[in-house]
């Protein structure tokens, strides 16, 4: 290096101290509206899924409408049942859309329906997720299916 540059070494940088690492924030489901008028307009109306798919997951407790911003929430949960993921997706159909998993969210436990045929599905997103039953009619009730949920966790 230094006779690249004329036997002068130039001025040196200190190194980067290291980063701190942070406690997990807890996890914490938002708030659910009082109906889900806007889920079900935007997942039937733009994203042309059936009522019947939209109510069985509202009903399983996996998809619901929070009450601050009316975003769709997906809920992941785990062995038991206890939800342990939550990803938040915009009903606006105006403008950029917003995507983003809740924080504290632990992704193996992202958004998925649990089947009985041994058949697994895994999809780019929750969305895509309920589009199977159109795609395969009655695939939903015995196939396994997981949506991962792969983007950032939200930060304040």
């Amino acid at each position: 290096m230094e006779l690249l540059l004329g036997n002068e070494l130039g001025a040196t940088y200190p190194a980067a101290e290291p980063k701190r690492e942070e406690p997990p924030k807890p996890f914490a489901l938002p708030p659910p509206n009082a109906d889900m008028r806007r889920v079900y307009a935007y997942l039937m109306k733009q994203r042309r899924v059936s009522r019947e798919v939209v109510t069985h997951f509202a009903r399983s407790g996996l998809l619901y409408e929070d009450a601050q911003y009316h975003n769709c929430i997906f809920v992941g949960t785990d062995e038991h049942g206890v939800p342990r993921h939550a990803h938040k997706r915009s009903t606006n159909s105006q403008g950029k859309s917003f995507k983003v998993n809740v924080e504290g969210s632990r992704p193996q436990h992202s958004f998925h329906h649990v089947g009985q045929d041994g058949l697994l599905y895994v999809f780019e997103a929750p969305i895509d997720l309920l589009t199977l039953p159109h795609a395969v009619p009655g695939q939903m009730a015995g196939a396994q299916l997981c949506g991962p949920c792969a983007v950032p966790a939200a930060r304040p």
